[in-house]
């Protein structure tokens, strides 16, 4: 039983470090290259 609590504690350690590091990512890098990107995409998509 210890196991099984301590594997569910490293799985919600890794969810909150791993939604830190998206938040991060997309604050930082999304507004850099993120919407180059995006405005591409849609550009390509349209011709």
């Amino acid at each position: 039983m210890e196991f099984f609590n301590s594997s569910i504690f490293e799985t919600n350690l890794l969810r909150y470090s791993f939604s830190i590091f998206l938040s991060y990512r997309n604050s930082r890098s999304f507004h850099l290259q993120g919407r180059s990107s995006v405005l591409a995409s849609i550009r390509t998509k349209e011709t």
